[in-house]
């Protein structure tokens, strides 16, 4: 960066500037100032100057003045106010090149100010003589337009552009054309009747590229009333399908189909002839080019896909391509598979396979498995190259084969016991998570095929310590289906890793870890189901939504104040350690269900004494008023629950809820039903409140 004493020195070689007849000086000057200027220096304190400088008629020199007062137009309106006068009268100078950069630097002028000048000297440009100022003033009423939405219409902007639109110059049309459509964006931009598109047709071969591809992309808003009038304009277009220029032949070929998207025989040739052109541009060493090229293909695969298989040698991966361009030629070769080239591709993907690159080799795995069950004749061929693949010591070619294996069924597979017998040679080379994951899945999938498939989740339960939190839901997944097909070796394991999960800092995976072991509580053969049909990614929605609720909680202040006043509270505690230490609560449900008369239960509240300490502790307890009123009033809980109607794994959380809230209630309403009942109970709570 400049230093700020050579800044001071050239601002003030300016100020003291006092020959304005030396151009080269001037401009050495004015060049220090504006890379001054780009750097961030403020070089306001210049501006007198450069107004005065304004009468120069050097176009090098008028273009640093006019740049360096456009930057200052909105900080210093004043200043800019006295070179105004001066722009205007060079808007009718002779020179058209100081016409239009006096009409470009007034519309550039970003305050309200300046606008009806802008606007009267854009409006002046659109008729001149100059095609140059012409240009100029249409691109200067698309800054207008975004200075103050609007103007345009209130000045008849609009139509002058229009009739622009008719103008000799192929620029100006182009240019007119751009900024109604941006004028004009709230009401669907500009509209296109018969005349102004056969005139825009009838001027095609005399714009530039860029104007051939806009205005290709605005007709497609033209549709012709007539066949004739249809056919007519597809032989103006038909050069266009085998231009040199790639984009303009993509954009006619989407013209085109535009036209004749009513003729389906016409549009297969359509496919036909600009695809044999294009796909040369696959050779090409461009590979931006290519990358979009073949993303344009993959657009219309499901009409062209027959004309691009016998072309597939042509998206074959180079050495020299970079990686994100070998995984789109893979990935697209799924669209061109067949009976003629499947072995060719297989050949290809094998190659790929074992890339450096890790999602380069992702991609070519995805595609044998791909090739696997489109193709059943294959398979053999396929299991060959993953057994290969798992006994190689490269760690993310093994990660990547568990990941693709895990996706295929392998119960129907000659080879699963195969695949599943490598596994102890594949867990030594595993060192992320993903392939951890994918080795967890295969074992708890596979696990009744595979008998020494607990030695291995052992060897997992060992190290789970130092898992994260991913690995362990699904270690814990794990164990519970290996525990239902070998009970008797897995029962130590399931304990340890409920242990470790439930001693872990993560509050969703205690979640899970607890639903799991209530769900081996209340029915091991309802737990045994639910967990052959669930899914690992179950387990990771019901964490995300733990996880959402967790948020909300942590950061609601007033249900942080109920918790601490909870600890606080001895009586509340002393309960919660009884209810959790008597393990009888199941059988009191069951005697309430079936016995209706309570007599056991009278006659037990009658003798029992120990009823009067616990109903003072409950009437000395203030603690629980306040925590019913402060659920009453926490607006936070209402934001949780709507949070979780908009959450989509809801379902999941509310389905655990309601269990627990469906056992508790059932207790509660039998013992009231049953208290109001039965009168005998009403003095012993007159005695209660008495003691």
């Amino acid at each position: 960066m400049a230093d700020i004493g050579d800044a001071s020195a050239v601002l003030k070689t300016l100020k003291e500037l006092n020959n304005p007849s030396d151009i080269l000086y001037i401009r050495t000057i004015l060049s220090k100032v504006m890379s001054l200027h780009a750097k961030g220096f403020d070089v306001r304190e210049a501006l007198p100057k450069i107004v005065k400088l304004l009468a120069n008629q050097d176009l090098v020199v008028k273009k640093a003045l006019y740049n360096i007062l456009s930057s200052y137009s909105f900080s210093d309106p004043d200043v800019i106010l006295l070179a105004t006068n001066t722009l205007l009268q060079e808007c009718s100078d002779s020179n058209p090149m100081v016409r239009g950069l006096a009409i470009k630097t007034i519309c550039t002028f970003n305050h309200e100010t300046f606008l009806e000048y802008g606007i009267r000297s854009a409006v002046k440009g659109l008729k001149d003589s100059s095609a140059y100022v012409r240009r100029t003033a249409v691109l200067g009423c698309g800054q207008l337009n975004l200075r103050s939405k609007g103007v345009c219409q209130e000045h008849g902007i609009v139509d002058q552009l229009y009739r622009c639109i008719r103008d000799p110059d192929p620029v100006v049309m182009v240019n007119s054309i751009v900024i109604l459509e941006e004028i004009l964006t709230k009401e669907g931009g500009i509209v296109l009747n018969k005349n102004i598109a056969h005139f825009i047709f009838g001027k095609i071969e005399t714009l530039t590229p860029w104007g051939v591809l806009y205005c290709f992309k605005i007709l497609q808003k033209y549709q012709p009333k007539a066949e004739d009038e249809m056919f007519d304009i597809l032989n103006i277009l038909d050069p266009y399908l085998t231009h040199n220029n790639n984009s303009i032949a993509v954009h006619c070929f989407e013209l085109f189909l535009h036209f004749v998207k009513e003729f389906p025989s016409l549009k297969t040739e359509v496919i036909k002839r600009c695809f044999d052109n294009i796909v040369n541009v696959v050779k090409s060493g461009n590979p931006e080019v290519v990358f979009c090229v073949i993303e344009f293909f993959e657009k219309y695969m499901n009409e062209s896909g027959h004309i691009l298989n016998e072309h597939f040698k042509k998206f074959r991966c180079k050495q020299k391509d970079p990686a994100y361009l070998k995984v789109k030629k893979i990935d697209f070769m799924r669209n061109i598979l067949n009976e003629g080239n499947v072995s060719d591709i297989l050949d290809e993907m094998q190659l790929h396979s074992t890339d450096s690159n890790e999602a380069v080799s992702l991609s070519a795995l995805q595609i044998i498995a791909i090739t696997q069950q489109s193709h059943p004749d294959t398979s053999e061929k396929c299991c060959t190259i993953f057994t290969q693949l798992l006994k190689s010591n490269v760690s993310h070619v093994i990660t990547n084969c568990l990941r693709v294996l895990q996706k295929i069924d392998l119960s129907k597979s000659d080879n699963c016991a195969e695949f599943l017998s490598m596994l102890c040679h594949c867990l030594q080379f595993i060192k992320d998570d993903s392939g951890r994951c994918a080795m967890l899945n295969l074992l708890g999938n596979y696990g009744n095929i595979y008998e020494d498939a607990p030695y291995v989740l052992e060897d997992f339960i060992e190290d789970a310590e130092n898992f994260s939190t991913e690995v362990k839901v699904h270690l814990l997944h794990c164990c519970m289906k290996m525990f239902f097909y070998y009970p008797g070796i897995c029962q130590h394991m399931l304990g340890k890793i409920f242990e470790i999960c439930y001693s872990d800092r993560d509050e969703c995976l205690q979640n899970i870890a607890v639903y799991y072991y209530s769900l081996l509580q209340t029915n091991i053969e309802d737990a045994k189901h639910d967990t052959s049909l669930s899914s690992i990614n179950n387990d990771l929605q019901l964490d995300k939504s733990l996880s959402f609720i967790n948020n909300d909680l942590q950061q609601d202040k007033s249900l942080s104040s109920i918790y601490n006043d909870l600890q606080q509270d001895k009586s509340l505690s002393s309960i919660s350690n009884d209810l959790q230490q008597d393990k009888s609560l199941s059988s009191i449900y069951n005697d309430l269900q079936q016995d209706k008369s309570l007599s056991s239960i009278n006659n037990d509240l009658h003798q029992d004494k120990s009823l009067s300490p616990i109903n003072n502790d409950l009437q000395q307890d203030k603690s629980l008023s306040f925590i019913n009123n402060d659920l009453h009033q926490d607006k936070s809980l209402s934001s949780i629950n709507n949070n979780l109607q908009q959450d989509n794994h809801y379902l999941l959380s509310t389905m655990i809820f309601n269990r627990i809230n469906h056992y508790l209630l059932s207790i509660i309403y039998s013992i009231n039903n049953d208290l109001q009942q039965d009168k005998s109970l009403s003095s012993i709570n007159d005695d209660l409140q008495q003691d």
